[in-house]
């Protein structure tokens, strides 16, 4: 801002007040600011961000297929839009009850094989109780999940069905989430509480933590302590950390 000074004469000071401040300078003495009439910066933006605003909806327009009736993408929210958004809705309470039972399951060790007190309850979610032929680890995060359902109040029946979506294995899990299933997302950038499912659709687990580098340390159940055992029936319920190239993908629920 361009400070006036040395303006002695009485009709300056006048003149000058009238588009002016008086102001004080940082040794004490009476300056004058002249006061600015240029656009606010923020007005100066206010079309661009608008641009980018209307670019980034016509953007979800296309990629979720709700474009207006009389065709194109206008950049304004709809009623198909505003639905399918609201469909992708992430419940933030869900996540981290997921992961609060899964840890509460540590430990926890099949006796005798695909049997056990604990692993009946995991059966539950979608065998009824009875004894699964094919291994138990989709089965334990479903449990799981099931947990998260109640922590937020919802009464889909994971293990029975989801959407439309009846779940024996992870492939099918996985399957069930690329092809639109109404309550399974892939994503790309993985929550904790996220289903990860891994090694070509034969086994599953939920994602505790992203560590970074390609790394995600895992919950799993059915698998072994370490790399020196089964990893896909191993028999326990156990902490991992797998790779980016042991994951086919992460599924998330959405509301």
């Amino acid at each position: 801002m361009a400070l006036v000074k040395n303006l002695k004469a009485p009709g300056n000071k006048k003149a000058l007040a009238k588009a002016s401040k008086r102001v004080k300078s940082r040794d004490g003495r009476t300056v004058w600011a002249q006061r600015s009439r240029r656009k606010p910066l923020f007005l100066w933006f206010t079309p661009f961000v608008g641009k980018a605003a209307r670019l980034l909806i016509a953007d979800m327009q296309r990629r979720y297929g709700c474009k207006p009736a009389y065709g194109g993408c206008n950049g304004r929210f709809n009623g198909p839009l505003l639905a399918r958004l609201r469909s992708d809705a992430y419940p933030p309470k869900f996540g981290p009850a997921v992961v609060k039972a899964a840890r509460s399951q540590l430990g926890v060790v099949e006796t005798p094989v695909n049997a056990g007190p604990a692993l009946e309850k995991y059966y539950a979610v979608g065998w009824g109780g009875r004894p699964n032929p094919y291994g138990w680890c989709t089965w334990f995060a479903a449990w799981c999940w099931q947990q998260g359902l109640k922590a937020i109040g919802s009464h889909v029946k994971l293990g029975v069905q989801l959407g439309r979506v009846y779940m024996p294995n992870t492939g099918v899990v996985l399957a069930a989430a690329k092809s639109g299933s109404p309550h399974l997302k892939v994503v790309t950038r993985p929550k904790p509480g996220d289903w990860v499912c891994m090694f070509n659709g034969g086994h599953s687990g939920i994602l505790e933590k992203v560590l970074g580098g390609g790394r995600y340390q895992t919950i799993e159940g059915n698998t072994s302590s370490g790399d020196s055992g089964s990893q896909t029936n191993g028999g326990g319920v156990y902490r991992r950390v797998r790779y980016a190239g042991q994951i086919d993908g992460f599924v998330r629920y959405v509301a």
